[in-house]
């Protein structure tokens, strides 16, 4: 009975999110303009449209798990015929409609996800369902992926796959093998998770390893995917080894432009960061391994965009952490969350 109640209350929190969130995609197909925000909607229509591989350069042909749900959407008829800000004779209107679908139904499963890995730890619905409620209400959800693009369905997979690692769930080696068609950063984000927390608890060395592995090699198969099968010679620079170091020492970018990019749209992070401070103040116990992941994953987003000329990006693809950080962060609310709740319960 127990379980029949849980399943219950997930489909109750899923609909919530639906409800808080629907306007979203109304919002976004009526007044987005990829022209202006979203310029990669355009290097992924081939896919979307008629899931055109060889007409797709690099590293967009490598994102192939999200397009192939547009695609499959739009040959179902899915639809929503109304006049709407973006007109281009080129672009199906059906298709741009069906690519901010499947980045809606993203989010939502992604703050769905939020929830559950928030519940399944800590055992409190309503402290797991306002952390999914977090995510969804996110700077960077908003701006970086509710959009025709494929960000938002990387956030998925990265927090499933997250999921399944610290419950321990052996479903996290097929999501690490669909990555390989969706986004190579996951795998970065992961073995680092990982590396850290083997470096904390090194009598579960088996585990961590097991981790690191399979992201390794699933990140081996994308290099070798990309420079053979789907190899194009746009962004190769990316892939440019010998380069990695001068770019690192003589970087060429706006460095001004590049700090208010990644750091204007992280809430989540600065929320992390604030409630590190004030346990600091308070000497309330902080876990401080968490607190190298995400030191960690800051230094490793940054040299990522560094030495393969990723510009101003840094905030769109760091934002793909969320749901990990939203986890450290529910880690270090908790217990003062409990502590009021025991204390109003008193009162």
């Amino acid at each position: 009975m127990l379980q029949i109640n849980n399943y219950k209350h997930s489909l109750k929190a899923l609909s919530a999110y639906f409800l808080l969130s629907y306007a979203f995609l109304y919002f976004a197909y009526k007044y987005f303009s990829p022209s202006i925000a979203c310029v990669d909607f355009f290097n992924y229509y081939p896919l979307y449209k008629n899931f055109d591989i060889k007409s797709v350069v690099t590293p967009f042909n490598t994102r192939l798990l999200n397009p192939l749900i547009v695609f499959v959407f739009s040959k179902l008829g899915i639809h929503y015929n109304t006049y709407i800000s973006f007109q281009n004779p080129n672009i199906d209107q059906s298709i741009f409609f069906n690519a901010l679908l499947v980045s809606y139904l993203a989010v939502v499963f992604t703050a769905f996800t939020v929830y559950l890995t928030c519940y399944n730890y800590f055992k409190n619905k309503l402290f797991g369902f306002l952390f999914g409620l977090f995510y969804l209400l996110g700077g960077g959800t908003v701006v970086f992926c509710i959009n025709p693009a494929t960000d938002a369905f990387s956030v998925l997979l990265l927090a499933l796959i997250f999921k399944s690692y610290i419950e321990k769930n052996k479903w996290i080696y097929l999501l690490l093998l669909l990555a390989i068609f969706q986004r190579e950063y996951i795998f970065m984000v992961i073995s680092l998770v990982a590396i850290i927390d083997f470096w904390f608890d090194k009598k579960n060395f088996k585990k961590y390893l097991k981790v690191v592995l399979a992201s390794t090699t699933c990140f081996g198969i994308y290099i070798i995917l990309r420079n053979t099968i789907l190899y194009t010679p746009f962004h190769s620079e990316q892939l440019e080894y010998n380069q990695y170091i001068s770019r690192l020492l003589f970087p060429e970018m706006n460095f001004a432009e590049y700090i208010r990019q990644g750091l204007f749209t992280q809430n989540i992070l600065a929320a992390y960061v604030c409630v590190i401070i004030y346990k600091r103040i308070k000497k309330l116990n902080i876990i401080r391994k968490n607190i190298w992941i995400v030191l960690m994953l800051i230094l490793q987003i940054n040299f990522i965009c560094l030495i393969a000329l990723l510009g101003n990006n840094i905030g769109r693809i760091f934002y793909m952490t969320t749901p990990i950080l939203l986890f450290y962060l529910a880690i270090e609310v908790y217990p003062m969350y409990n502590k009021y709740q025991l204390n109003q319960s008193n009162n």
